[in-house]
């Protein structure tokens, strides 16, 4: 395990974990089976193509649709059931086996409750102690008839189940998330598009082959992804306390890009691939999980809200220093594989841009 992942992992430790709830665990448990037996009558839906994601939303859908009592707040992919136990493996009936999809393509990552691909240890445990005497019934059947679950699923199966899953989680974020984090949310999938698009790329010229998206084209594209996230990030007041960290932090990928689209492809090594899939990872994991440690304590919802919320509280607090030192140790893998920049790798700035851009910052301020 890298360093900076050691590291991560001792000051998780320092969190105080709590366990899911028995009531919620029996409520969620239900909602798998009745999921299960509806995957089964949907025709063409193919067990073997369910990831962590789609069941994860699929869950949301029900909890959402039926008013039900299990905590749950918008996070790293969305909004999410607290237990990072719940993927395919959890669904009867599904091969184990489709939990881990091979390869670290971030598009098909199960990522919405984990943590950096290097060590699943370090996936957050946001979960709940059963100390409140809740006498919520734990049965569903209180909350929703079987028929109208199967109902319900059946419906909302065809739509989820055959999108790709980035594509599928901008179309959740369009039609779902909060309007204050809609857009943050749409962009941040299309970062995380780019960088994988970034991967795809470098593995094709590994192996001697054309991509569809050359690399310029893919690293214009993620800067005015970032641009965008930037903005959208810097406009809510309450979120604007993570914006140098943030910017710190994708200005190192950007810059990584820039030295890339400087080196003829052919120069390409194994070694680039790796930084790349780094920074997907960090991106996800320590970037955009700054922020989203501030939206699930907003969204948080359900009868253990505020646990959550203290826990996420009491993360955000030292993460600062996570993500500081993360970036650090990002950058010596960088410069490692050529992709830090010298002061005269940046291209100059005439006098014109350099107006405009003190322009865009002032009217951004004083939004």
């Amino acid at each position: 395990m890298p360093h900076s992942l050691n590291h991560y992992v001792a000051w998780r430790e320092d969190i105080p974990m709590v366990h899911l709830t028995k009531s919620e665990s029996d409520l969620v448990e239900q909602l798998l089976d009745d999921l299960a037996t509806a995957i089964d009558d949907v025709p063409d839906v193919d067990p073997a193509y369910a990831n962590k994601t789609k069941i994860q939303k699929l869950l949301y859908f029900a909890i959402d649709e039926f008013d039900l009592p299990v905590t749950y707040s918008w996070y790293l992919a969305g909004a999410v059931v607290p237990d990072r136990s719940i993927g395919p493996s959890s669904v009867p009936g599904i091969d184990v086996a489709t939990d881990s999809p091979p390869g670290p393509t971030i598009s098909e990552v199960d990522d919405e409750v984990g943590s950096p691909s290097e060590d699943p240890s370090t996936i957050d445990p946001i979960l709940f102690n059963d100390t409140t005497g809740s006498s919520s019934p734990t049965n569903l059947r209180a909350y929703v008839s079987r028929d109208d679950l199967l109902a319900f699923y059946r419906r909302v199966l065809p739509d989820v189940w055959h999108e790709e899953t980035m594509r599928f989680l901008q179309n959740f974020y369009q039609e779902t998330a909060p309007e204050r984090y809609r857009l943050l949310y749409i962009e941040s999938t299309h970062i995380r598009t780019h960088l994988s698009d970034l991967a795809t790329a470098i593995e094709c010229h590994l192996e001697a082959e054309t991509p569809t998206r050359s690399i310029a084209e893919t690293r214009r594209a993620l800067e005015l992804s970032i641009s965008d996230f930037h903005y959208y990030l810097r406009s809510d007041k309450e979120l604007r306390e993570t914006f140098n960290a943030v910017v710190d932090g994708t200005d190192l990928i950007e810059d990584a890009l820039m030295m890339l689209a400087k080196r003829p492809t052919a120069d390409y090594t194994a070694s680039h691939l790796d930084a790349v899939r780094r920074l997907q990872d960090f991106f996800f994991y320590y970037v955009w999980k700054y922020p989203c440690l501030r939206i699930s304590q907003t969204t948080a919802t359900g009868p253990h809200a505020d646990e959550l919320r203290t826990e996420h509280a009491t993360e955000f607090e030292t993460f600062h220093n996570v993500l500081h030192d993360e970036r650090g140790a990002l950058a010596s893998t960088l410069a490692d594989a050529g992709l830090r920049p010298g002061p005269n790798d940046y291209p100059p700035v005439d006098d014109q841009q350099l107006a405009e851009r003190l322009s865009n910052l002032s009217a951004e301020y004083l939004e």
